[in-house]
């Protein structure tokens, strides 16, 4: 997670706008999500009788407490003149209305989140094609260029579908729990305490497996790169190749690193689509022992809740198993696209060995004349120009060159 704020830090602050208003839509989607699993309580004690008509209306405040009690007191005037089934309607219509606003903001949050996401590897693109350029090159002579083609493209498309595609779920699922979750600590705090002592031994487990996840992707992204590498080499080289017919010897080496490559995204992908399975897994294996609990304790009376309150909470923590589950999914995604946004900080944090001396001075238009004097040259402490003099003038709206003395030390 502290690589994943890292990189939000790094490339989201051009799109605060578009944040806000995700964040804000979210929390909005999430509060009328509550609402309308909070409405199945009264709707099921009508059903089943077990609570009183309420016959006061309180001041409307913010409060949990007036909202409920001034819906039940409405819900309660309904049952006392039209009956039970008129006010389960009611509560029916009134569902709908919550659900329908849920779900308008839940589009109105992804909508905002298509600019961050593809705004986000548009910037990562022009990044890498803006340092390619800068770069000297000695830099491209020590990397391999399939490696190099192999970041560009495979690396930013994995950012693409493994980070940016998981965002959204990485910023809406923290606002569902924490929103249910304190809907759980006001209905009964001492079962939610349960709930959070249970929740550590799963999320270890999934963090395990993210964590390898990373480790494999990482592999598996240079091993892509050797790939790219070994083909633009034979390409490059083909007629060599078919001149000391080196077919076979060339297909071999492709073939053993395609064979790595297949074994390694094996590992991967069986790593991969166990999120699935190990998260629904303890999800259930969690909702059965909190409703094991949960129901000892209304049995036994040692519980504020009743029946119809109970499966409300159910309701809730079941609404908290789903964005965990998605967010569990979504965290082994980012592990895997950070291992290629790593690989491409290879090139966006490249240093550049070629510097302006300190009292350079920049020209910004041709005046009189350029002069180069005594101009040497090495690459890698081998000399290849030395005393070159060379003087460029401008004379009558056309440029004038003389040549001075000049050595070339290969001859």
């Amino acid at each position: 997670m502290i690589d994943f704020l890292k990189l939000l830090r790094r490339f989201i602050p051009p799109y605060k706008r578009e944040l806000f208003l995700n964040v804000f839509y979210n929390v909005l989607s999430a509060v009328f999500g509550a609402f309308s699993f909070g409405l199945l309580i009264p709707a099921l004690e009508i059903l089943f009788g077990s609570k009183d008509l309420v016959a006061e209306k309180v001041p409307w405040g913010f409060s949990l407490d007036s909202l409920l009690n001034n819906f039940n007191f409405y819900i309660s005037k309904v049952i006392a003149q039209y009956g039970h089934e008129r006010a389960l309607i009611y509560i029916g219509i009134f569902i709908i209305i919550m659900v329908f606003l849920k779900v308008a903001f839940t589009y109105l949050s992804n909508y905002e989140m298509i600019e961050i996401r593809n705004g986000v590897v548009r910037d990562i693109r022009i990044l890498i094609y803006k340092k390619i350029l800068r770069l000297p090159l000695g830099y491209f002579s020590e990397e391999r260029k399939g490696d190099i083609m192999a970041r560009m493209t495979g690396d930013v498309a994995e950012v693409e579908n493994s980070i940016m595609n998981s965002l959204d779920m990485m910023i809406k699922n923290p606002i569902l729990i924490i929103i249910s979750v304190g809907v759980m600590v006001y209905m009964s705090w001492s079962l939610t305490i349960f709930v959070f002592v249970m929740f550590p031994i799963a999320g270890y487990i999934i963090g395990r497996i993210g964590r390898s996840l990373k480790r494999e992707s990482r592999i598996g992204q240079n091993k892509m790169g050797d790939i790219l590498s070994i083909i633009e080499e034979d390409l490059s080289g083909l007629r060599v190749i078919k001149s000391f017919n080196a077919e076979e010897s060339a297909t071999k080496r492709f073939e053993a690193e395609n064979q790595s490559y297949f074994f390694t995204m094996n590992r991967l992908m069986w790593r991969r689509f166990l999120a699935q399975p190990v998260s629904e897994f303890l999800g259930t294996a969690v909702i059965m022992i909190v409703m094991w609990y949960g129901g000892k304790l209304i049995l036994n009376n040692e519980s504020s809740l009743n029946a119809a309150a109970f499966i409300g909470y159910l309701a809730f923590f079941y609404n908290i198993i789903n964005p965990a589950k998605a967010f569990s999914t979504a965290l082994y995604s980012v592990e895997k696209g950070l291992a290629s946004m790593e690989r491409i900080d290879k090139i966006l944090l490249a240093k550049s060995n070629i510097s302006d001396k300190p009292d350079a001075v920049e020209i910004t238009k041709f005046e009189n004349e350029i002069v180069f004097e005594n101009v040497s040259f090495a690459y890698n402490s081998t000399p290849v120009l030395n005393g070159v003099s060379l003087t460029i003038k401008k004379e009558n709206n056309c440029t004038r060159r003389s040549i001075g003395q000049r050595q070339n030390n290969n001859g």
